[in-house]
């Protein structure tokens, strides 16, 4: 018999995906080509926008909006950067594939360069050790869970929780698991910190 195993989806930050976590899923679009803001005032660093969009089969951003609050230069110069973006598409039974993205930017200035850039947010969790569930039936196969956790500073998971239903087996046999998960932890300004994530698990045979 097959052992039941976990299939990681991509993570979300605080409720949004993380460029850096499981960057080498072949299910996340890889950003290549990166087109920083236009005609953005001083007044714009260290704001932070969060955007969703979708890259097509070909790795180009459709349909980008602002989805925090933002003023209308902001929202305009970074929708009309990010849509010359290109990327590696997400990659699914060996084919490129759209996929619906939501990433936050922060806006900062590179010592060198006086103009404004545009830089993804704090890195986030990676995970580093998966412990797969132990007693799973094969009815579960196929369930999708949406797990939430925070990492805290030592890479440690904590207040695991399952927040899509599932049945109380499942869900016990999950939190059980992903607690012995390991990760390098998220870092802010260059030092660990805790952060809370949510990742969405397949159960695959």
């Amino acid at each position: 018999m097959n052992k039941i195993k976990f299939l990681v989806g991509t993570a979300l930050v605080s409720g949004l995906l993380s460029t850096t976590v499981f960057a080498t899923d072949p299910g996340i679009p890889q950003a290549g080509k990166i087109v920083n803001p236009e005609g953005l005032s001083r007044q714009h660093l260290g704001a932070t926008v969060r955007l969703n969009f979708t890259v097509d089969a070909n790795g180009r951003p459709q349909d980008v909006t602002v989805i925090s609050p933002a003023d209308r230069r902001l929202t305009q110069s970074v929708v009309s950067a990010v849509s010359q973006w290109r990327f590696t598409p997400a990659m699914q039974d060996g084919a490129p594939v759209s996929r619906r993205v939501t990433m936050p930017l922060e806006i900062s200035a590179q010592a060198a360069v006086p103009a404004v850039t545009l830089a993804v947010a704090t890195a986030a969790p990676v995970a580093e050790t998966i412990v797969n569930p132990a007693g799973v039936s094969r009815q579960h196969i196929g369930s999708t869970l949406t797990v939430s956790l925070v990492v805290d500073e030592n890479g440690r998971p904590q207040d695991v929780t399952v927040a899509s239903p599932a049945d109380r087996r499942l869900t016990q046999s999950v939190v059980k698991a992903v607690s012995q998960w390991r990760f390098t932890p998220a870092m802010q300004d260059g030092t660990p910190v805790s952060q809370r994530i949510t990742i969405p698990i397949e159960i695959q045979a």
